[in-house]
C-alpha cells in the first residue's frame, strides 16, 4: 500500500540537543539474592548519589547487562521519570568491555564520565574532575580519588611529568592520606595484611600545573575522559564478562591522574557504612544499611584466607552456569 500523508516530523521545528557531558554505567544484577542480595539498594544509592552530588548538567547513560525483571522495571521507571536520558536493555550479558564499547560508541557528549553502578558519589566528584582534565588535557582519565600503588600502570605519566617544565613533582610513600587508602581498602574487602602487601611498593607523586593538583593515579571503576580519546582507543576485544577492563590508556600515550580528595567510593554488593568507612564527609547511612547493621555479625568462616578463594571459584562457575 501507499503511504498514507506525510510524516508529522516533517513540521518539527527542534530536535533534543544531547548534553555536552555524558555520565555513562553498565549495570548487571541478574538476580536479588546470594552476591546481588543488596544490588538494588546498591543501585539506587549509586543513581541518587549521582543525581544529588553532581552540580554540571549531564545526560545519563545506562547500559542494562541482561538484568533481573527487577531491576530492568526499575530502570524503565527511572527514563520515564526523566532520570535517564538513554537506556539499553540487552537481551545478553556482553560484558564490562562489551558495555563500554556500546557506551562509548554511542555517547553523544564531548564529555565522557564512566562509573561502575556500584559507585557513590560525593559532592563536587565531577567539577574536580573536570578542573584536572582542563590543566592537564594529557591525561586520558581522571579518577574522584587517589589510590595508592606501585606505578606500574603509569610509567608513560610520569615520564611525561618528569619532563615537563610547567608541572612541579612531589614524591613520598605517604602522600596519600591513609584515611583515604584505608577506606578504598574497606570498600574491596581485603585484609589489612593482603591489602598491606598489594601496596608495598607504593609510590604516592603529586603533581601541579597552574595551582591546580593531582596526583599520578586512576581507576577503571570511576574516570573521566573525552568523546575524543575514547575514538582512538574503542572498541576493545572483549572474550568473557570479566575479563581485562584496562582500556590502553597508557599504551596509547595518555596520562593516567586522579583527584586530590576522595570523591566517589566503590560500595561493590554491600551497602557501605559510612560512619566506619568514610566518617570525613559526615554522611548518614541509609536506613537500608542501619537495618542490615543490627542483622550482620562477624563470621571468622567467611574469612578465613582458606575459605574465600575457594567459595569464589565455587560462585564463578555457579555463575558461568546460571548467567552465560
Amino acid at each position: 500500500m501507499p503511504r498514507a500523508g506525510q510524516n508529522p516530523m516533517r513540521w518539527a521545528k527542534e530536535v533534543h540537543h544531547p548534553s555536552k557531558v555524558n555520565i555513562a554505567t553498565a549495570v548487571h544484577i541478574p538476580c536479588l539474592d546470594g552476591y546481588w542480595k543488596e544490588g538494588m539498594d546498591v543501585l539506587k544509592l549509586c543513581l541518587k548519589s549521582l543525581r544529588e552530588n553532581t552540580g554540571t548538567e549531564f545526560d545519563l547513560l545506562v547500559f542494562d547487562n541482561a538484568s533481573c525483571a527487577e531491576v530492568r522495571e526499575f530502570l524503565t521507571g527511572m527514563r520515564d521519570r526523566g532520570e535517564i536520558e538513554f537506556l539499553v536493555l540487552s537481551e545478553h550479558n556482553i560484558g564490562k568491555v562489551g558495555a563500554w564499547n556500546f557506551l562509548f560508541s554511542a555517547a553523544p557528549g564531548e564529555i565522557i564520565s564512566y562509573a561502575d553502578s556500584d559507585v557513590f558519589f560525593a559532592p563536587g566528584w565531577f567539577e574536580a574532575s573536570l578542573k584536572i582534565l582542563e590543566a592537564f588535557p594529557e591525561a586520558g582519565m581522571i579518577t574522584a580519588l587517589p589510590v595508592p600503588g606501585d606505578l606500574s600502570q603509569d610509567e608513560v605519566t610520569l615520564k611525561g611529568v618528569q619532563k615537563d617544565d610547567s608541572i612541579s613533582v612531589k614524591e613520598a610513600k605517604d602522600l596519600i592520606p591513609q584515611r583515604y587508602a584505608e577506606a578504598h581498602r574497606k570498600s574491596l574487602g581485603e585484609t589489612e595484611a593482603a591489602y598491606g602487601k598489594r601496596i608495598q611498593k607504593r609510590r604516592d607523586v603529586l603533581i601541579n600545573r597552574g595551582g591546580v593538583d593531582a596526583y599520578i593515579s586512576a581507576s577503571h571503576f570511576q574516570f573521566t575522559t573525552t568523546k575524543k580519546i575514547l575514538e582512538k582507543l574503542f572498541p576493545l576485544d572483549t572474550k568473557i564478562p570479566l575479563g581485562d577492563d584496562r582500556t590502553g590508556m597508557s599504551e596509547a600515550g595518555f596520562w593516567r591522574l586522579s583527584t586530590t580528595e576522595y570523591l566517589v567510593h566503590h560500595m561493590g554488593n554491600k551497602l557501605p557504612s559510612f560512619k566506619d568507612e568514610l566518617n570525613w564527609l559526615k554522611i548518614e547511612d541509609t536506613p537500608s544499611r542501619k537495618g542490615l547493621e543490627k542483622k550482620r555479625s562477624r563470621n571468622r568462616f567467611l574469612d578465613n584466607r582458606f575459605t574465600r578463594p575457594l567459595l569464589k571459584k565455587i560462585n564463578a562457575v555457579t555463575y558461568k552456569i546460571l548467567y552465560e
